[in-house]
Order: C-alpha cells, then sequence, then structure tokens
C-alpha cells in the first residue's frame, strides 16, 4: 500500500511539473531536419490522430523547464516516455533564477533540446540570435501543434521575419476579478461598493472593524507579492487607468504608468496604506506568502484570482480557504467607478501566453521533441497533463464530465491543482459558479491594442522600465515619496529612460498593422 501510494504521489508532482513546462504545447514528428533519427523511429498512427513512434530504442531528450517547487519522479516519467518512446533529462529553474541560469547554460554551449522562458523579452533575444527552430515551418508535420491554437493567437505570437519560434501557456484572457467577503459585509452591514469611495468605505471597515471577531488588527483590505501586478489593478482601473499596461487614446498606443490618472491612484493608495487598509507586508511577501494569507482569511476587498471561486480548486484556493474559514464566503464586484474619470476593468493576459516553450535549432533530436509536444496535445496527453489517468485520479461521467476522485488531503500531498496550467486551462470540472464569474470578468475587461507587437524596444528597455516603475511606485505607495512634488519628475525620467522610444516604436508598428 505504501508502495502503490508513494507512486501516486511520484506520478502526480511529474505530470504536474510536464504540464507546466510544456503549457499546452502540441508537435508532431519532423522529418526535415533530422532524417538521421528516422532509423530508429518507426511510426504509427493510434487513436488519437497523432504520429507516434512506438518502436525502436527511446530518443533522448534534454529539456530545461519550469519547476514551482514540483519534483520529479521515475513513475510519471516512465510513463511519458512509453508513450513517446523517449527518455527524458530535465532541468529545472524558478522565479528569476530561470532565465540567468539559461543564460549560463546556452553560454556555455549547453544547450537542451526544449527550454522555456517567460518574458518577450527573452524571446526577441534567443530568436535573434538564431537559437530557436521556427515552428510554423513544421506545422504541415504537426498538425496537432497548429490546430492547438487560434489564427489570432499564432499572428499574435508571430515575429517580424514571419516566424514563430516559441508556445504559450493558454490560459483564461482575464485571471483577477474585484471580490469581497460576503460574510464580513453582511456582518458589517455593508454592500458591495460600487464607486471608489465606496470602495474605501468597505476596505476601512474590513480592516479596522475586526470582522473576523478576534478582537485583534490582523485584517486587511488587501496585499501582494513584491511588485505592482494586478493586486492593484482595481484601484487604478478605477482612475481609467493601469500600470505597466499599453492603452490606446486618441488613437494613440500610451502607457498607463505615466498618465495623470495614475498621479491620483497613487494618492487612493497612498491614503489606504497610511491608514492601515493594505497588508504592510505587501512589499517584502512573495507569492506563496500572499497566497497563504488570503487562504487564512486576512483579506476582504481586494483583487485575486477567479480561481477563489470554483469549489473544485482543491489545494491552491477555494478549499484551503474554506477549510480555515467555514463560514467564509466570496461575492466579485463591478468595476469601480471612480472621480469622474471612465473606469477601466481588469487587465487581459497577452495571447501569448505567459510561459514559453521552445525547440532549440540545432538540437539533434527535432523530430523527437516534436513527436512529444504532439502527444502531449492530443486527447490523452492533454488529459494527462490536466487530470492524471482516468481511474486513478479522475472519472469520466454519462455525460462527458469530468469528475476528479482525489480527496482533498490526497490532492493537497500531490498538488494536483497544478493539473490546471497545460495546452490550455481546461474547465471541464469548474463549477457553474466559477463559469460565472470568469464571464463577469472578461466582459468587463480591458483589452491591450499592444498585444502581440514585437519590437527589438521590448528587450532594450522593457526589463528596465517595469523594475522602475515597480521601485518607484512602491515608494510613493508607502510614503517615501512625495506624490504631487515627485510623479512628474518620474515621468520624465521613465520616458528618458527608453519610455519615449519604446512608444514611439510601438506606435509605428501598431499603425501599420492597422
Amino acid at each position: 500500500m505504501k508502495t502503490k501510494m508513494l507512486w501516486r504521489f511520484k506520478f502526480v508532482v511529474v505530470a504536474a511539473l510536464i504540464m507546466v513546462w510544456l503549457g499546452g504545447c502540441s508537435g508532431e514528428e519532423n522529418t526535415k531536419n533530422n532524417q538521421g533519427a528516422q532509423s530508429n523511429q518507426s511510426g504509427e498512427q493510434n487513436n488519437h490522430g497523432d504520429n507516434v513512434a512506438t518502436t525502436g530504442e527511446p530518443d533522448e531528450l534534454t529539456i530545461y523547464a519550469y519547476n514551482d517547487g514540483i519534483g520529479l519522479n521515475d513513475g510519471a516519467i516512465k510513463y511519458i516516455e512509453e508513450k513517446t518512446n523517449t527518455k527524458l533529462n530535465i532541468t529545472t529553474g524558478i522565479g528569476e533564477e530561470m532565465e540567468s541560469k539559461l543564460n549560463v547554460m546556452l553560454a556555455s554551449g549547453d544547450i537542451p533540446d526544449i527550454i522555456q522562458y517567460q518574458t518577450d523579452e527573452t524571446e526577441l533575444k534567443y530568436a535573434g540570435s538564431g537559437i530557436l527552430l521556427p515552428l510554423n515551418e513544421y506545422f504541415d508535420k504537426a498538425p496537432q501543434l497548429e490546430a492547438s491554437r487560434s489564427e489570432e493567437v499564432w499572428q499574435a505570437m508571430t515575429h517580424a521575419d514571419g516566424n514563430i519560434y516559441t508556445v504559450g501557456i493558454q490560459t483564461p484572457s482575464v485571471h483577477f476579478v474585484t471580490m469581497y467577503r460576503k460574510d464580513w459585509l453582511d456582518k458589517l452591514k455593508l454592500e458591495v461598493p460600487t464607486t471608489i469611495d465606496e470602495y474605501y468605505a468597505v476596505a476601512d471597515a474590513v480592516s479596522n472593524g475586526d470582522p473576523d471577531g478576534n478582537g485583534k488588527k490582523d485584517t486587511y483590505a488587501f496585499g501582494a507579492s513584491g511588485e505592482l501586478g494586478r493586486y492593484f489593478d482595481h484601484v487604478f482601473g478605477a482612475f481609467g487607468v493601469l500600470p505597466d499596461y499599453w492603452m490606446e487614446r486618441d488613437g494613440r498606443i500610451v502607457n498607463g504608468t505615466v498618465q495623470p490618472e495614475a498621479k491620483e491612484a497613487l494618492l487612493f493608495l497612498n491614503k489606504m496604506y497610511e491608514n492601515g487598509l493594505i497588508d504592510p507586508e505587501f512589499i517584502t511577501d512573495d507569492g506563496n506568502r500572499n497566497k497563504n494569507k488570503f487562504k487564512a482569511g486576512v483579506y476582504g476587498a481586494q483583487a485575486n484570482f477567479i480561481w477563489v471561486f470554483d469549489s473544485n480548486n482543491l489545494n491552491n484556493y477555494y478549499t484551503p480557504f474554506k477549510e480555515a474559514n467555514p463560514n467564509g464566503e466570496w461575492i466579485e464586484g463591478p468595476v469601480l467607478k471612480g472621480p469622474g474619470t471612465e473606469s477601466v476593468g481588469m487587465r487581459m493576459l497577452s495571447q501569448r501566453g505567459w510561459l514559453k516553450t521552445s525547440i532549440t535549432k540545432d538540437s539533434k533530436n527535432i523530430d523527437a521533441a516534436l513527436r512529444l509536444l504532439d502527444w502531449l496535445a492530443s486527447e490523452e496527453g492533454n488529459r494527462f497533463v490536466n487530470y492524471g489517468l482516468e481511474g486513478e485520479h479522475y472519472q469520466v461521467d454519462e455525460k462527458g464530465i469530468i469528475k476528479k476522485t482525489v480527496e482533498v488531503e490526497e490532492a493537497k500531498k500531490y498538488g494536483i491543482d497544478k493539473f490546471v496550467l497545460a495546452k490550455s486551462v481546461s474547465f471541464d470540472t469548474a463549477t457553474p459558479r466559477f463559469l460565472e464569474v470568469k464571464d463577469f470578468t472578461e466582459k468587463n475587461a480591458l483589452s491591450e491594442p499592444a498585444d502581440g507587437i514585437l519590437v527589438p524596444e521590448i528587450g532594450k528597455f522593457g526589463k528596465d522600465l517595469k523594475a522602475y516603475t515597480n521601485t518607484e511606485y512602491l515608494k510613493m505607495i508607502v510614503g517615501e515619496m512625495d506624490i504631487d512634488k515627485e510623479f512628474d519628475k518620474f515621468v520624465q525620467e521613465w520616458n528618458d529612460r527608453g519610455g519615449k522610444e519604446f512608444t514611439d516604436a510601438l506606435n509605428a508598428a501598431y499603425q501599420e498593422r492597422k
């Protein structure tokens, strides 16, 4: 029994890892650049329509992948290897070390067959240096790869040279929604706010009105994870801008970071911070710590992940929160109306995906790399990376609905909800309530007109401008900078550091694309 349970644990964590690093890319056997490998590969068509080599010696693949604390395991790897006739050697990285570690590997000539990275800047650099395989040249040999994304998405992935070098993880177009602890609102006799002033009153009440009834000052409207990101979008959006986000005004693309309305939003956030409505540890908290505080019931009026509303979300949000807060209940709220400005909703995620997977051009196993991606894009492979094995981790009812069969405690141990980040996030197990909230936030979201426009200035200025904005904005929020005196200087510096050149380049490309 212990052996079986251990194997199940190992199986799931590796399935989750494979899910994340491949992010739902798909591929097919490539006969263009790897004719020599055909002697050990005899493909045969299976009932999923993918061309899988099932005989001959397995092809060895080296992979550099994203790993969010998920372990590797022989049992699951063997399962995938058997399905794809491969031998997988996986190295992982995470966070800021991910791309620096990859850069060292590439500089030393130790180039994996498949690599994963996070930013457009990195993609442009690698594509420009000739490291990446142009995937579009293999679409005729990889129909499942081509079919795994819409024409619109592939257009967003296309570089100026006409090539597509990567496939990104596809998730809902909007991850965040403004939400409130309904049980706290009921206790405090408050309604869901519709304006920014009403929001401040609710934020003050959930922060200073002891809504959890423990007699301590230990609750806040919201926190964050060390950077602006989406945790502040509900406030900035009320003033008509989103920081570090491109918007269209009068036919021209501008960055919300340096718009006059951003100053007003920063003044509002500074007021919230000074009055104890924002968790003071938000600057030093990382993603896991912020998530743990959410689970513990620290926050009550925030922007956070839509997964909060999915009762089938066993590990990350819904179930852990309910276990710690049995009477806790969340309710979504509308886009907040600001003071005389046209409000905007949550930012939309790029169609390009948040985590990118590429095959390297000089790989000696291009056929095998495409074959591996192809299987993961098949119905069988996609089910595997989303849910595990049928009968072991899920069942399909008579209506074709997938039901998770792993108990909550087992899910915690296994990390099963990591399965949702696959070829595309599957909603086969999502609850109607979750889908309702998902549709609600997507309808009110703000699209980014610059999405899919890849200009060299992204690599030259993008990372530095983002870091500079984050540092200076945080100083303004916590009162280390006088916003009234310093904001205009910040805008000038942002432009001088490449912001103006970046903006001009995007606009030139945007006009050409129209």
